[in-house]
């Protein structure tokens, strides 16, 4: 019996006591129907909570559109998350966001990468010495990332408007790099520039904790860059 791995990004109740669960998948987002699974003593219950790593099987429902859980196992629940405000709430926005406008996103074996490490690698920070600054930079790692798999990633090659190589500013309404010579009225100036590049364009196991760490007292003015550059292309507040 082949099995299916995926997460939990919401839940929804359905009838009297079922839910439907939106889970996704490696290659797919699947919307299934967990039957009597509202009630605390179901055997269905922890499979229709938000925040959960799945393997599952399904059956096709002959009376609705969605397939029907039929039966699971648990990988991981992510407990310690689950077990701080802060971090939870962290992750379901991030999962809020992938839940509603996951349509604009086609390479959807990497947004399930994406979204396995981050979530991970904060559970472990959970687990582990927790450090709520820590948990930030993987935030802004997970969104950095999101903007390449929504198609309106910036342009970090060279300036935006005329092409020179010599681009170290970032203008959100001119969508990347822009050199000193080019007039923006939006130029974001400083180093912080320079990691918002590092982010956008290194490899993802490449930022471990300790890298992280490093890079904190950037944290603020990363987030207000991606505020401004998601509310323009997306129309997404972060």
């Amino acid at each position: 019996m082949t099995q299916t791995e995926g997460i939990v990004i919401n839940t929804h109740k359905y009838q009297e006591n079922s839910k439907l669960i939106y889970v996704i998948t490696n290659d797919k987002f699947i919307t299934l129907l967990v039957r009597a699974s509202c009630k605390y003593e179901s055997k269905n219950f922890q499979a229709a909570q938000e925040l959960i790593l799945l393997n599952f099987d399904i059956a096709e429902s002959k009376k609705n559109s969605f397939s029907v859980l039929k039966s699971y196992e648990i990988l991981d629940n992510y407990k310690y998350i689950k077990s701080n405000y802060e971090a939870l709430m962290i992750i379901m926005d991030m999962y809020n966001i992938i839940y509603k406008f996951h349509d604009h996103i086609t390479n959807i074996s990497n947004l399930y990468y994406l979204i396995k490490y981050i979530t991970g690698k904060i559970n472990n920070i959970c687990l582990n010495n927790f450090d709520i600054n820590l948990i930030k930079m993987y935030k802004l790692l997970f969104y950095t990332k999101l903007l390449y798999l929504f198609g309106v990633g910036p342009n970090f090659k060279n300036c935006t408007l005329c092409g020179s190589s010599s681009a170290y500013n970032f203008s959100v309404s001119a969508g990347g790099l822009v050199c000193d010579k080019c007039k923006c009225e939006d130029k974001f100036i400083g180093e912080y520039v320079g990691l918002f590049k590092v982010f956008y364009l290194g490899k993802l196991d490449v930022f471990e904790e300790k890298l992280l760490n490093e890079y904190i007292s950037s944290y603020e003015s990363i987030y207000k860059l991606l505020k401004v550059y998601y509310d323009k292309y997306l129309g997404i507040r972060l």
